[in-house]
This record gives C-alpha cells, sequence and structure tokens, in this order.
C-alpha cells in the first residue's frame, strides 16, 4: 500500500511540476507557422481551417466542418494554463462569421468547459457565457471587434469578461470557475450549420 502511495505521489508531483514548467506564452501570430506552445484539441483543422498568411498579423480561423458543439469542434487551439495567477486576453475580429457560428475564448478543464463565445443567430451577434455546452447568459454584441478575458487568481478560480474596446471590461457570470493542472486556454471557431465562415484572432496576451 506504501509503494502505491508514493507511486500515486510521484506520478502527480511530475504531473504538477510539468504543469508549472510549462505557462501559458502570448502570442501576436507575427509568423507564419504557429508555434509549439499551441496543441489542436481534437482532430487538427483541416489545411484551409487555418491561416497565418490570409491576414498577415493575425491568426484566421475558418470553418471547415459542421459539429453539435464545442466539445466536437475542430478548429480549436489550447494551451496550458499554468499554475499562477494570470490574466489571458484575446482579440477578435468577428465580420466573417455566418449565421451558426460560434468563436471565442475561455478556459477547459478535463470534461468541463467555461466559454465566453461570439454566436450568430439570425443577422445578429452575441456574446455568449458557455458552460460545459449549455448557454448561461447571451448579451447583444455591438460591433464586429471583441476582447475576451479570462483572469485565474491565486486560488485557482477563473472569471470572466468581454469588451468592446479593451479598456472598459464587462464581467459575466455570478460565479467562478474552478482551473486544476489539467486546465487549458482555449481559442476557437466552429459552426452548427454551415462552413465558411471565418475569425481573425490579433493575439493572445497573457501576464
Amino acid at each position: 500500500m506504501k509503494n502505491l502511495v508514493a507511486l500515486t505521489s510521484a506520478v502527480f508531483m511530475s504531473a504538477s511540476m510539468a504543469f508549472a514548467a510549462a505557462p501559458a506564452t502570448s502570442d501576436d501570430f507575427d509568423s507564419n507557422t504557429l508555434g509549439s506552445h499551441w496543441q489542436w484539441k481534437n482532430a487538427p483543422a483541416e489545411s484551409d481551417g487555418m491561416s497565418l498568411t490570409a491576414a498577415p498579423g493575425k491568426l484566421r480561423l475558418k470553418t471547415t466542418a459542421v459539429s453539435e458543439n464545442f466539445g466536437s469542434a475542430h478548429g480549436t487551439l489550447v494551451q496550458p494554463v499554468g499554475d499562477k495567477a494570470c490574466t489571458a486576453v484575446v482579440k477578435i475580429t468577428t465580420a466573417k462569421m455566418k449565421e451558426g457560428d460560434a468563436a471565442g475564448f475561455g478556459i477547459v478543464t478535463g470534461q468541463s468547459n467555461a466559454l465566453l463565445s461570439v454566436k450568430v443567430r439570425g443577422i445578429r451577434k452575441f456574446v455568449v457565457l458557455e458552460e460545459n455546452d449549455a448557454d448561461k447568459l447571451v448579451i447583444p454584441m455591438p460591433g464586429h471587434t471583441v476582447y475576451l478575458r479570462t483572469e485565474v487568481g491565486d486560488d485557482h478560480l477563473a472569471s470572466l469578461s468581454f469588451s468592446s474596446d479593451g479598456e472598459q471590461w464587462t464581467p459575466v457570470g455570478d460565479s467562478a470557475f474552478a482551473t486544476d493542472p489539467s486546465s487549458e486556454f482555449a481559442i476557437y471557431n466552429f459552426s452548427t450549420k454551415k462552413t465558411g465562415g471565418s475569425v481573425d484572432v490579433d493575439f493572445f496576451h497573457v501576464d
């Protein structure tokens, strides 16, 4: 029994140390190749689903398949949150989204997620707080540009907010989302109706 406990502790410490050694890395998407700090969740996007040259200095994510929800969607980039308090912000241009598209930013922890999505319904766009594939809060979105922010505290609880200018922030949700060593930041764009829509991610900044 002691050996089992020791082995379990060693595995946990090893995972925690690896996790601590790889905090999230900011990206301005200035390179023509995607940094090694990013990984694809589920299967990688189709070859034409991601571009760093279509809009130089931006990451373009284009929908190439129809998915039922975020959990089954391709075209999602992730990287570890890290084990320290941090604030991460993305700026997304949504002018080329189509009806049924959902694009955004948030945190994935195991089979759970807390996401801030821009969703297109008819001719209107909404900022949607989504937890585990269920819409919790829907707010009309003005304009085509949105900043999405995730703040992780020393208590490993994350809160989400959005802004139209990157200065004035609107918190969403009435509770914080618990993170753990498996938690990852996620940037995504997928369609529930038809393909061909796209978003441009200007940057991912974390501090």
